[in-house]
């Protein structure tokens, strides 16, 4: 277990530190604020209910149910079970670009979000998946970027995301696939 601590705080020091550039710390801190997603996360709800009929109605609903999952299953169950401090708390000579909050880091609940949304957008607009999933891991590395989340905790959140959008594309598929 301490051969894959130490590889995990290696290649968050590789991300955080060694990749660290004046681009990264003008942009990943706006990646990685929830605040910059809000406008386009509504946009596409009101497209949704307002151009996608019934069919994008439950693509919604079962869109809401998968993040609400991720939510569930990573601050709920998971953070408290693994109880893990993040590296900005716990590690000296972090690059940080956001504010240290004090909450436990392991799994990213960023990156569970954005790995369940792009799961489901990825089935719902197939044209598109490259994008969603380009923003997912944009966010992702974010995490590490700014400082607050270990590789292994962004993985786990990644992992946590695409298995509960697995519920929600099961709900779209059998609700409303199909739906005129």
């Amino acid at each position: 277990m301490e051969l894959l601590h130490s590889i995990d705080t290696w290649l968050f020091y590789f991300f955080n530190v060694t990749l660290a550039n004046p681009f990264f710390d003008w942009f990943m801190p706006i990646i990685t604020n929830k605040l910059t997603w809000i406008p386009l996360w509504l946009a596409a709800a009101v497209l949704l209910v307002w151009k996608g009929g019934r069919k994008g109605r439950i693509f919604l609903l079962a869109l809401l149910a998968a993040v609400a999952l991720t939510d569930l299953v990573t601050n709920q169950l998971l953070k408290p079970l693994v109880h893990r401090a993040r590296p900005c708390a716990a590690l000296e000579n972090v690059h940080l670009l956001v504010r240290c909050i004090h909450s436990y880091s392991m799994p990213s609940s960023h990156a569970s979000n954005f790995a369940a949304l792009a799961t489901m957008f990825a089935v719902y607009l197939k044209k598109y998946r490259w994008l969603f999933w380009t923003a997912a891991l944009l966010v992702a590395y974010s995490r590490m970027a700014v400082g607050v989340h270990y590789p292994s905790d962004v993985l786990a959140g990644l992992a946590v995301g695409y298995l509960s959008a697995q519920l929600g594309v099961r709900i779209y598929r059998r609700f409303g696939a199909n739906a005129a």
